[in-house]
This record gives structure tokens, sequence and C-alpha cells, in this order.
């Protein structure tokens, strides 16, 4: 019985001992060497519309062993825009031991530009309304469609039982952060009342304009229905108000200085700027219509 025991603890030393020794063969047999970067610059500047292989140009990684892995390079994250307006690349490389490595640098967009939003109609919806994103949409430059993050927030509760104009602003932000707000007045109108007024149409209900641009609000008139009646706008010599009964349907026509317009665009000045135009029918008496446009003026360039 003591010889066995004796036995037993021989061969367990000797197990130990052939378990050291084979761990010690792994280590000093595997490259413990970690992988190198090099970069030319420790940041990029690529357009949005560059690939993915821009993020990687001017980097290279090296082993010891392995000499240049630089195909094992991949981009692992891009953070969000800082509050200089660059993002942070991170990188990733992996030698034959499976020995990962990262690296960073700074990313810089040379033509990025905040989403824009785009309205397609007005801001007006009938009473109990379900929904005050109809005609909205936004685009991105980084993310394309961004329609389905945008977000309502009102200036005080939404309540559309009842005709009235509620404030607030549209907002939506893409995956890398950047951000754009859009104040707006969102009209809740009772049916009856609205069918009877000059019904309005606008060529856009949305501009952005760079600094210094010019502005004219008529440019943008297209048509008004007064009374059942379109009547496309022009400059002067307008058929609306002639005694005519003859008028033929493509003759109809309404002078643009029947719109007054409230508001002013000052394309000097960075800012969100909103215009009424109003439109009185004069002839029929059926009341005074109205709509909503409004004009961003941007800085211009990128971010």
């Amino acid at each position: 019985m003591k010889k066995l025991k004796i036995v037993s603890i021989v061969v367990f030393i000797l197990s130990v001992l052939l378990f050291g020794a084979y761990t010690l063969k792994e280590k000093t047999g595997k490259d413990q060497t970690r992988p190198v970067f090099a970069m030319d610059t420790d940041s990029v500047q690529v357009s949005v519309n560059d690939g993915g292989e821009a993020l990687l140009e001017g980097i290279t990684v090296t082993d010891a062993h392995d000499g240049d892995i630089t195909d094992s390079l991949i981009v692992e994250s891009v953070g969000p825009f800082d509050e200089e307006g660059n993002r942070v690349i991170r990188y990733a490389a992996i030698d034959s031991d499976n020995h990962i490595v990262h690296a960073s640098r700074k990313l810089a967009y040379t033509d990025y530009t905040d989403p824009v939003f785009h309205l397609d109609r007005p801001l007006t919806f009938p009473v109990d309304t379900t929904d005050l994103l109809a005609g909205v949409s936004a685009q991105d430059c980084i993310d394309g469609d961004l329609t389905d993050s945008i977000q309502i927030i009102p200036n005080e509760d939404i309540d559309t039982s009842q005709a009235g104009v509620i404030g607030a602003r549209l907002k939506v932000v893409n995956s890398a952060g950047g951000s754009s707000e859009l104040p707006v007045s969102i009209e809740i109108y009772d049916n009856y009342v609205n069918s009877r007024l000059p019904r309005l149409s606008l060529k856009e209900y949305l501009v952005y304009l760079e600094k210094g641009e010019s502005f004219n609000a008529s440019d943008y008139l297209q048509s008004a229905v007064i009374d059942g009646t379109e009547y496309a706008f022009v400059q002067k010599n307008g058929t609306y108000g002639k005694a005519d009964s003859d008028e033929k349907a493509e003759s109809r026509t309404i002078d643009h200085s029947r719109v007054v317009t409230t508001g002013s665009v000052d394309t000097n000045t960075a800012g969100c700027y909103e215009i009424i135009y109003s439109l009185e029918d004069a002839v029929s008496g059926t009341g005074t219509g109205s709509v909503r446009m409004y004009v961003v003026v941007t800085e211009g360039g990128t971010k």
C-alpha cells in the first residue's frame, strides 16, 4: 500500500514536469511580438461619397514574424462627430498568431453638410388629424433618407381637436450625430371654414439658400383657387376680377400684386425665416386665404 502511494506521487510529479515542459515549449515556440501600425498622418480627409478603402489610405501594418500584414487591416468603427466636426476611426489588424492590435486617427469630411428637410405641401391639416408629418421628408449626405427619424418637438401641448396654430420644431439626427432643426408653424383648420377660403399653392414650401443669395418671395407663387376656380400667377395683366364670361380655363390668371407677404428674409444672416402669403378674394368675398413658406439661409460650405 505504501509503495502504491509512493508510485502515485512520482507519477503526479512527472505529469507536472511534463505539462510544464509542454507549456514552456508552446510559449517559446510561439511568436510573442505584436504587429505595429505606421500612418502617414494622424488624420485623414475624405469625401462623404468615398468608399471604405479611402479610410485605409496611408496606413501599413507590419509584424516581426509575418512581415507586411496590411491586408488584415479593417475599420473597426467610426465614432460620432466631436465638437470640432471630426470623427474618430478605430482600426484593427491581426497576425498569424492571432495577436490583434488597434489604432485610431481623426476623420474630417471635405464636403459634409447637415441633413436637410423637404416639404411637399403646406403644414396645414384638418381638425383631428393623426399625421402632422405628411409631406415632410429629410435627406442626409451620409445616411440618405432620414424621413423615418424626423421628430416633432412642440413648443406646447399638441391639440389637434381645435383649429389653431401649433409652434414646433422638426428635428432629425444622422448616424454620425449630425443634426438639423427647423422651426415651423403647424396650422390646424376647420374643414368647413377652410373650404371657402382662397387656397394658394407655391412652387416650393421650403427653400435653402447660401448667405448672399438673392430671394424674391413672389418668384415662388404658383396658383390660387378662388371660389372654386384656379388661377395661375402672373406678373401683371391677370384675368382675375375682369368681367369676361367667356374666359377660358388656360387663360385664368391673377397678378402677383394681389398677394400680401408678411415676414422678411435677411440673406446675409444665417437662420430660418417664415414668410406668410395672404390672398383676399376681393371679387366674390369668400375671405382671405394664406400659406406659409420657410427659407433657411446657411453659411455655405461644409460643417
